[in-house]
């Protein structure tokens, strides 16, 4: 291992999106692991590069998908576009084929057309959503939730309205939402799915560093890993955050939505 090559070996994690401080510390245990096997062979490093990443992911033996007590809200929320409305086509589409009654609910009224676009991947899921006629998203909530449970659904996927920092009153909105739905069903939502865009790097950690101050984030989907994304922000994220990846979306069809492997996940980065 020469200079050449350290630097090579930096410069590859570094296209990989990783970040400088997960770059430094990968290196750092790289050049240990060299003092310690000195007669180590390329891919005897590369296998203890995804030992490392595997280790980052803490619940990588949890059973998924996830599936919720009946009647759950599953509140899906992140920046426009990031592929939240798709995301819930997929999740719809995905659930139904499990035999599970889905409700979507178009909880997203501030974005021209939000509505049509979650309507048409309802048809295509083959799913119910509820028609509300509320300009506030915590209203189409509470209206998807009682239809919820008097149509005896097994889940609810909530869209929301795309949030930014610097947007305080749709972040205050989604604050509502939330309490909103507590008033309804106390333990909802049972789950706050994050949809990160994969080629945002650094610009999408900090925004859902944004989201966590409204909201507690209790998993990702990792979408756009069809395109020039690395994806080594879903390792920064667990080493930073510790929040369970659960879904990753990897092209624009209703199938190509799929339970997060760990796995195969360091697998594609090599």
């Amino acid at each position: 291992m020469d200079q050449e090559q350290w630097d090579r070996l930096e410069e590859l994690l570094y296209m990989q999106d990783l970040g400088g401080s997960l770059v430094d510390e990968i290196l750092e245990g790289i050049k240990l692991f060299h003092k310690s096997h000195p007669q180590a062979e390329e891919s005897d490093y590369i296998q203890w590069m995804k030992k490392f990443m595997l280790s980052l992911f803490p619940l990588q033996n949890e059973p998924l998908p996830r599936f919720y007590p009946k009647g759950s809200l599953v509140l899906v929320v992140g920046v426009n576009g990031s592929g939240k409305t798709t995301t819930i086509g997929r999740l719809a589409h995905f659930y139904r084929e499990q035999n599970q009654k889905i409700l979507v609910a178009p909880g997203d009224t501030f974005r021209a057309a939000a509505k049509e676009q979650l309507s048409i991947w309802a048809k295509r899921a083959q799913v119910d959503m509820v028609d509300s006629l509320s300009k506030e998203p915590s209203g189409v909530i509470y209206e998807a939730l009682q239809k919820g449970q008097s149509g005896e659904y097994d889940l609810i996927l909530a869209d929301t309205a795309g949030r930014l920092d610097a947007k305080v009153e749709l972040m205050r909105e989604l604050e509502k939402v939330i309490r909103t739905a507590k008033k309804l069903q106390p333990e909802a939502p049972q789950e706050i799915l994050y949809i990160l865009d994969a080629t945002l790097g650094q610009n999408g950690l900090d925004q859902l560093k944004a989201f966590l101050q409204v909201c507690p984030v209790t998993g990702i989907c990792l979408t756009k890993m069809d395109g020039t994304a690395k994806g080594g922000v879903a390792l920064r994220v667990q080493k930073e955050l510790k929040i369970p990846i659960l879904w990753i979306g990897l092209g624009e069809s209703l199938h190509d939505l799929q339970p997060f492997d760990a796995n195969q996940y360091v697998e594609s980065l090599f």
